[in-house]
């Protein structure tokens, strides 16, 4: 993020796509197992690199893009693009066979290969649309504080470690859509508990991914035309995600009689209000850190999020029930409202542009007349 904020936005871009194809042709090399596992693990490193910025880039091309009735909706956008590209790892069923009665291992590994071939397509596909187009720039820009001179990098990491504000809203951020966001990889174990399997797991997951999707564009473009709400609306969700997962817990611990019906309600509910807050929390963000640079404050939250993600992953590595899992998702969704409780929300860099907006407009009034 440093390096592209220092040489322009379509450098992180080229670099974001070609890791990612990179990331995904290592794997399409060979099916012999031994070496398949280990360029499994190289494509996965080359396709983490990628994930930094994939998480930090949608608010730096909002703010480079958009004008200000625009950004939280192309946020929304960018950040609801990865949460469908996590739908699409459920698909994997749909290519690669369970194993059973007459599928042998050379068939199943046969399907991944193929899996792999469709993932580096794609990847290809969307690394040549970049390098055919995307623009380093609007040709004019669509903001005043989209043009003007940015702080340093380094200069504005150390103005977000004065910012408390500024650091409330990251932890909200990186607790309360760290934990959701992996967990949809890691479902099944939750499922599990109640008899659920793989495959209805695929449907439940699929369906929360979609759901959530549409959520958080419905309401960026709400927010977006609603101007000064971003925290009431952001603790709004957050409760209602809350209760979702508290209905979740009760079905998990059998207190509610489990029904396939109820946990897809609670599960899509819960996972669709929480990310539909994300969008909002970077605009909030962003906000409370004006003038630091965007992909300052975009490198941090993607930051923070892994690193909470990085430690609820590894507690997978202790055997358990799982059941521990549904709780921790309960308290990252609830528990994350109290510190917003204390956040004065302000708008410095949406009042820079409304203030431009309004003399250009007065000045254009005085010039008719």
């Amino acid at each position: 993020m440093m390096l592209t904020q220092k040489l322009g936005l379509r450098l992180g871009i080229l670099v974001c796509a070609t890791l990612i194809f990179a990331g995904t042709l290592v794997r399409c090399f060979t099916s012999d197992p031994t070496i398949f596992t280990v360029l499994c693990h190289v494509g996965a490193v080359l396709n983490s690199f990628a994930a930094c910025m994939t998480l930090s880039l949608p608010a730096m091309v909002a703010a480079v893009w958009f004008p200000p009735d625009e950004r939280i909706t192309a946020t929304a956008v960018g950040a609801l693009m990865c949460q469908l590209g996590g739908a699409a790892m459920y698909m994997g069923p749909l290519v690669v066979r369970s194993p059973g009665e007459g599928i042998t291992p050379e068939d199943i590994r046969g399907d991944i290969m193929t899996l792999m071939y469709i993932h580096c397509g794609v990847a290809a596909a969307l690394l040549l649309a970049v390098i055919i187009y995307f623009p380093a720039r609007p040709p004019s820009p669509p903001s005043v504080t989209s043009a003007e001179d940015k702080p340093s990098f380094l200069s504005g990491i150390k103005s977000i470690a004065k910012n408390v504000q500024l650091l409330l809203v990251l932890g909200v951020y990186s607790f309360s859509f760290g934990v959701p966001v992996v967990w949809i990889g890691v479902l099944t174990f939750s499922l599990r508990v109640i008899d659920i399997h793989q495959e209805q797991a695929m449907g439940v997951a699929v369906v929360a991914v979609c759901m959530s999707s549409v959520a958080a564009f419905i309401i960026a473009r709400i927010t977006d035309k609603m101007y000064g709400h971003l925290r009431v609306t952001i603790i709004s969700l957050l409760l209602a995600s809350a209760a979702c997962f508290l209905w979740f817990v009760l079905i998990s611990t059998g207190v509610i009689v489990p029904s396939l019906v109820q946990v897809y309600i609670s599960v899509a509910g819960g996972v669709s209000f929480e990310y539909a807050s994300v969008p909002l929390l970077v605009e909030l963000a962003v906000e409370l850190g004006y003038p630091i640079p965007e992909s300052v404050t975009g490198a941090a939250l993607t930051f923070l999020f892994n690193v909470v993600a990085l430690v609820f992953l590894g507690l997978f590595q202790i055997p358990s029930d799982y059941m521990w899992v549904s709780y921790v998702l309960l308290a990252c969704v609830s528990l994350t409202i109290i510190p917003l409780m204390f956040v004065k929300e302000t708008h410095k860099r949406s009042e820079a542009d409304r203030k431009e907006i309004s003399h250009n407009a007065g000045s254009a009034a005085n010039a008719t007349a």
